[in-house]
C-alpha cells in the first residue's frame, strides 16, 4: 500500500477493504483503542496470518474472541 486510506465501516466492510488494500494478506498489526465489545474480534481480522493485534480499549462489558 503506497497511500493511506480511511476505511469508513459504515459505509464499507473494514476486513473486506482492507483485505483488498493489502493483496488479501489484511495489516502487519492493528490497534483496538475503542472499547467496544466487538472490536477486539473485528482487530483480529483485520491481522494477517502471524500478525500483531494490541488491545487498549477500557471495556465496561466483557469483550469475547
Amino acid at each position: 500500500m503506497d497511500k493511506p486510506h480511511s476505511i469508513i465501516s459504515s459505509l464499507e466492510d473494514p476486513v473486506k477493504e482492507v483485505r483488498r488494500l493489502t493483496g488479501g494478506l489484511g495489516v502487519d498489526v492493528s490497534f483496538e483503542c475503542v472499547g467496544s465489545p466487538d472490536t477486539p474480534q473485528l482487530a483480529l481480522d483485520l491481522s494477517r496470518k502471524n500478525g500483531t493485534t494490541v488491545v487498549l480499549g477500557v471495556f465496561e462489558k466483557p469483550a469475547s474472541l
